[in-house]
């Protein structure tokens, strides 16, 4: 464990953070309680209700125009709990593109650990299970382009391009994964997939919506 925290402060000394302003800290995302019914939808007023808490990134290895922030809010009845993660992205990376795709992920430590001694973060470890909620843009995902883009993409092809292609092997955004560290990712089985999901970007910027029982 030293080991590791050490490799970590060292990855974060080399990281540049001259233009990064430091956001304030905040210890606990909380999720708001309400009375109304939870959806998918983006832009549901229900979410003017629920704290945004920026969260900052700092990617584990170099690589190009890195995501170092986002915001997110979550919410819950007496059925279901939702989480909205949003960040700033110039273009949406899909399949189409033959590239990574774009994707957010959240873990939840699958056991009552306190935050001292929760599992790795880095997909859980051998005797601390975590639980996964992945999204990956490739699959019914709902792709707004603003007109400058619309325009870019007109000349490069026929048509802009409106959305993304169905992956005819995961028919859903978002999947339910278990893990005990890396090399170990499960994914559940389709009768134990309980978390909904669906992405939009617009703009330059990503909206993910995760929701469960």
């Amino acid at each position: 464990n030293v080991e590791r925290w050490n490799l970590i402060h060292f990855l974060q000394s080399r990281y540049n953070s001259q233009n990064n302003k430091p956001l304030s800290l905040i210890e606990k995302i909380i999720s708001k309680s309400i009375n109304s019914p939870i959806s998918l939808q983006m832009n549901d007023s229900i979410w003017k209700e629920a704290l945004p808490t920026p969260i900052r990134i700092i990617p584990v290895r170099a690589r190009k125009n890195p995501i170092n922030r986002l915001s997110v809010q979550s919410l819950h009845n007496e059925s279901k709990i939702a989480f909205r993660m949003q960040w700033e992205d110039p273009t949406p990376d899909s399949i189409l593109k033959n590239r990574y795709v774009d994707q957010s992920a959240i873990q939840f430590a699958i056991g009552g650990y306190d935050i001292k001694d929760s599992p790795f973060y880095g997909m859980g470890e051998k005797e601390k299970p975590v639980n996964i909620w992945h999204w990956k843009a490739d699959a019914r995902q709902e792709i707004i382009q603003n007109i400058e883009l619309e325009q870019k993409s007109f000349k490069k092809a026929s048509s802009p391009i409106t959305g993304m292609f169905l992956n005819p092997f995961n028919e859903s955004p978002v999947e339910e994964i278990n893990s005990r560290g890396i090399g170990t990712l499960t994914v559940q089985s389709l009768k134990d997939q309980q978390v909904e999901g669906r992405g939009y970007w617009q703009n330059g910027r990503w909206s993910v919506i995760f929701i469960r029982d």
